[in-house]
């Protein structure tokens, strides 16, 4: 047996969403050994830091994202989920979030980690579609599948399960032109730097 999960729509402060979807908690730095247990606030904003500027000098991708969005906004909703972390263990949850009460956690752990952070760079709102595990915006009307293909701007392939509530595969890339398999050689390139450089 399984909660249907009702699913809400929501414009967010980006500071209200525990971000671990954003570089310094990639899973291949969640996976060095101690980064989670000794790594502060201070380490993950240098992640952060060396990753955009990095990526930048092979794809723009940060650069433009932040142009595209104090253009024109937000144009894809993030994902966000109440409660404890679906995908990830509970050790990628921030310490400073752990003595806190999870029913009011929002945790954004894919689709929409770089968009959180030019949220909070310039100081605008997120908007979200939220998977409410925990009944946080129970008293609220649920999205139905129209209302989410409105919302995600025609992608196609969104989902609503009962089980799982929305599922994006992907959302397109609109702000940089690049291929793929280039961006993800990149994206490797630049972690493997940072790990062998900066964190070892």
């Amino acid at each position: 047996m399984y909660n249907t999960i009702q699913v809400y729509y929501q414009e967010l402060n980006p500071n209200s969403i525990i971000n671990l979807d954003q570089p310094c908690h990639y899973n291949e730095f969640h996976n060095l050994p101690g980064y989670l247990e000794t790594g502060s606030k201070e380490t993950f904003d240098v992640v952060n830091s060396l990753y955009f500027e990095k990526i930048d000098q092979c794809s723009e991708h940060w650069s433009r994202l932040l142009d595209h969005i104090s253009r024109w906004g937000i144009i894809y909703p993030v994902i966000v989920n109440t409660g404890l972390p679906k995908f990830r263990p509970l050790r990628s949850v921030p310490k400073e979030y752990r003595n806190t009460d999870s029913k009011f956690w929002m945790i954004c752990e894919q689709q929409g980690g770089a968009r959180i952070l030019a949220a909070q760079q310039l100081g605008i709102k997120v908007p979200a579609i939220i998977n409410d595990y925990v009944g946080l915006f129970k008293n609220q009307k649920p999205l139905v599948i129209s209302d989410l293909h409105n919302l995600c701007n025609g992608v196609e392939e969104v989902q609503l399960m009962a089980s799982a509530g929305v599922k994006i595969p992907r959302y397109p890339r609109i702000h940089i032109d690049v291929d793929d398999i280039i961006y993800e050689e990149c994206r490797k390139y630049v972690i493997d730097d940072i790990v062998n450089n900066y964190l070892k």
